[in-house]
């Protein structure tokens, strides 16, 4: 028994294996019964749809064996799954409100949180369809539904997303750390080429994640300082007067439709994606079920929900329809000039979210940076097998993808004018196929070949539509919006 409890923890070990268990043991046959070998991994068989009837042994041992297994609270799910969600986009909500309207963003924003809250709901009983402890992430649940094809179509996934997620971060840290030491907007390349090379590389460089664990505190303090100072402005300034020599306030509307509008619809759905940390919080989460999750994901969308709305109706009437995608670029000298008592609140602000920006990105690469290297391992083999993260990749090669791609990262920093432009792109490609693709597909793959085309599957084949239409529409248009903004007209929504 002392197997089992060094691999699930004492109360598994009381609870015993459930019922049908097996173990995969170096060296043992594929399905070696518990009692041949003492060393191994403990699998769960997988679960046909018959076997899953009220008070059955099986039903009854694999709902002991869950909530033995998983150790975190629901309370600190509902914590990391905020924590997910709320991010850098924070700054871009008074944008997405500028651009489709108040009202509009608003029911934007429910529909979005109802998707993904569906998507989540498919992947997670996805993860347990599989069988065994379920999949701790897209890649391995990729492989497990639709093989190599699936796991290289997540990775892929992971790796297009984090290039453009890097790059609006440090996008972010060039314009703000630029406007509050005075430097000019050509010269944002200053602070982006500081951060990279004295923050990030330092602490991308180690194999080890555990230091970056007080990173997410930080971020959440700053967005924090962030939303209350908005919600002050709002309430003590009511609307800025901009100077005669600045573009007049536009009046906030209900509802605004223009070519524009498509950002704030891809801004959205990568606002609420929680996917990326959806697997591994189930995996760890106490008396896991699909109901529970959903109902950690549905808590942590409120909270999100109740951040962004707060953030964004604020900046929005304070700055009226002109708000720039980062919002905090409007708090510049002129702004200060109007109203002095601000200048250290903003000065703050910026710096508290620029710091924790820089501290975010060697997060945010981690994920992409293990996809890139399991596709150059598996590449070598035939692109064969399971996902293989960066912990089994030497360390020749763990650094070489690491420099390689922070410095990809910083050129296209230097040369994209604008967050929009990343953030844009990556969320109608990625964020289409995390949350609506990539649950749908791997959804039918957990599915038994004779249920995957009944009508019970509906539902699964309508998101996979959905997500491709998200990608293939919302690409489209984010590059027209994007050739009419910077290349048509040659106007910028960069603030100095």
């Amino acid at each position: 028994m002392s197997a089992i409890r060094s691999h699930f923890g004492s109360s598994a070990a009381r609870a015993g294996p459930p019922h049908g268990a097996y173990w995969r043991a170096p060296g043992a046959p594929a399905r070696t019964p518990m009692a041949a070998v003492s060393g191994g991994e403990l699998l769960l068989p997988k679960v046909r749809h018959d076997d899953r009837a009220p008070g059955s042994p099986l039903t009854q041992d694999i709902a002991r064996h869950k909530c033995s297994a998983g150790e975190m609270p629901f309370y600190s799910a509902v914590f990391n799954l905020t924590n997910t969600i709320i991010g850098t986009g924070t700054l871009t909500m008074p944008f997405i409100f500028a651009q489709v309207g108040w009202l509009a963003g608003n029911v934007i924003s429910v529909v979005v949180m109802l998707f993904t809250l569906f998507s989540a709901y498919l992947l997670v009983v996805a993860s347990d369809n599989v069988g065994g402890d379920g999949a701790r992430s897209f890649e391995s649940l990729g492989y497990l539904c639709c093989g190599a094809l699936g796991s290289v179509y997540a990775e892929c996934t992971f790796i297009f997303g984090g290039l453009g997620t890097c790059t609006g971060y440090m996008i972010f840290i060039g314009q703000l750390i630029a406007q509050v030491t005075g430097l000019g907007v050509g010269q944002a390349y200053i602070p982006i080429m500081l951060a990279m090379l004295f923050i990030v590389v330092p602490l991308a460089w180690p194999r080890n994640i555990h230091a970056l664990r007080y990173t997410s505190v930080l971020a959440i303090v700053a967005i924090l300082y962030v939303v209350v100072m908005y919600a002050y402005l709002w309430a003590t300034i009511g609307r800025y007067n901009y100077p005669s020599h600045r573009d007049v306030y536009k009046e906030p509307h209900e509802i605004t439709v223009s070519l524009l509008s498509v950002n704030s619809l891809n801004l959205l759905i990568g606002a609420y994606c929680v996917q990326n940390t959806c697997l591994p919080i189930y995996g760890e989460l106490r008396c896991r079920s699909p109901k529970r999750m959903i109902g950690a994901t549905a808590c942590a969308m409120l909270v999100s929900f109740a951040v962004y709305e707060v953030i964004g109706l604020s900046g929005y009437f304070l700055f009226g329809g002109g708000v720039p995608s980062n919002s905090l670029l409007s708090l510049d000298e002129d702004f200060v000039i109007a109203h002095p008592w601000t200048k250290w609140a903003r000065g703050v602000a910026k710096v508290l979210m620029s710091c924790s920006i820089a501290l975010s990105v060697p997060l945010a690469i981690w994920p992409c940076r293990s996809a890139i290297c399991s596709v150059i391992m598996r590449a070598r083999v035939g692109c064969l097998g399971p996902a293989l993260g960066s912990e089994l990749a030497s360390d020749g090669l763990f650094h070489g993808v690491t420099l390689v791609f922070l410095a990809i990262v910083t050129l296209l920093a230097l040369l994209i004018p604008d967050v929009t432009i990343p953030l844009g792109l990556v969320n109608s490609l990625a964020g289409g196929s995390m949350i609506f693709v990539m649950p749908g597909l791997f959804y039918l793959g957990s599915l038994e070949k004779h249920r995957r085309f009944s009508w019970s599957s509906f539902h699964a084949f309508a998101m996979i539509a959905a997500g491709l239409a998200v990608c293939v529409l919302g690409f489209g248009l984010q590059l027209k919006s994007i050739l009419h903004q910077f290349g048509t007209d040659g106007a910028g929504t960069n603030a100095s």
